[in-house]
């Protein structure tokens, strides 16, 4: 155990997590209480602290828990860390968002729409309680050019086409269809009105909603450069915002980290091992590498 005796090793806790995917953390969590009849999150958290804790507690909950916790996190007490709301109800499939509902009735007893409904309000929150919903389409669904077509004169009619803008249109088509879709009216707009999604939406929306519909945006357009610019801005400048760097590695690791780093070289010029190193320290630093190190 790397936590017998006097101190902790934490480098051989590291290098025994690191690399495993959640299903398999899951039955070594169950083991070591079936073994020493204590809960190994329990036992990791007396024995770490801090960034390093963090990342440990973020790689050893299953997804659908840890996605139920940093929504709940971000709507609880004063304020709302939007970004945090935003980006895990946009960027997850809508499968896991029904999950990540079940499991956070079970923890709060209070429905995340309810949650939502009462923490946002106007445009914006109509927008993210259709994102709750998840009925967004699946990425299998092939693109109909027809539908797409559809879509596109439904948006300039909703927008440019009109005095004051139709948000529910907007919100309709952004919160429901599939993300290749959304990419190819995206394309599609773009080539028939000579000007992108992304002008319209900065022209007819201010606000919160302006603000989720340029994430939606980004995210169908490329979800690596997507994460790559997040991962960037929770490093650049003054200080660095460790819990969004936790989240974001954690939440990609078993996905598309990979994709990630290499979209932020390519942005940036840099690696974002890099860049890790460079703006953290000690066990919390060692951790983030070995994670990036095994994702390579």
């Amino acid at each position: 155990m790397a936590m017998k005796g006097l101190g902790t090793d934490e480098k051989r806790i590291t290098n025994a997590i690191a690399g495993l995917d959640s299903e398999t953390i899951q039955k070594v969590k169950f083991a070591f209480q079936a073994k020493h009849g204590k809960d190994v999150m329990k036992e990791l958290e007396s024995e770490t602290s801090g960034n390093y804790w963090k990342l440990i507690k973020g790689v050893m909950t299953d997804p659908v828990t840890y996605d139920a916790e940093l929504l709940h996190d971000a709507m609880k007490g004063l304020g709302t860390k939007d970004h945090v709301l935003t980006e895990v109800l946009i960027a997850r499939h809508p499968n896991h968002i029904k999950k990540v509902g079940e499991r956070f009735y079970q923890l709060y007893g209070k429905s995340l729409a309810d949650w939502v409904r009462s923490d946002t309000s106007g445009d914006y929150g109509k927008y993210l309680l259709k994102l709750v919903e998840a009925r967004r389409e699946d990425n299998s669904i092939p693109v109909d050019a027809g539908r797409v077509e559809a879509d596109v004169d439904a948006l300039y009619k909703a927008g440019e086409a009109k005095l004051g803008t139709d948000e529910d249109t907007f919100i309709n088509i952004f919160a429901t269809r599939g993300y290749k879709h959304l990419r190819a009216v995206g394309d599609r707009y773009a080539n028939k009105h000579s000007h992108s999604l992304n002008t319209v939406i900065k022209k007819e929306f201010s606000g919160d909603l302006e603000r989720v519909m340029q994430y939606t945006l980004e995210f169908f357009e490329s979800r690596p450069a997507f994460f790559a610019k997040r991962l960037h801005g929770a490093m650049e400048g003054a200080g660095t915002r460790d819990a969004d760097l936790c989240r974001l590695i954690t939440t990609r690791r078993e996905f598309d980290l990979f994709e990630i780093a290499q979209e932020y070289k390519k942005i940036y010029s840099k690696s974002l091992k890099e860049a890790v190193h460079s703006e953290t320290s000690g066990d919390y630093r060692y951790m983030l590498e070995t994670i990036l190190v095994k994702c390579e």
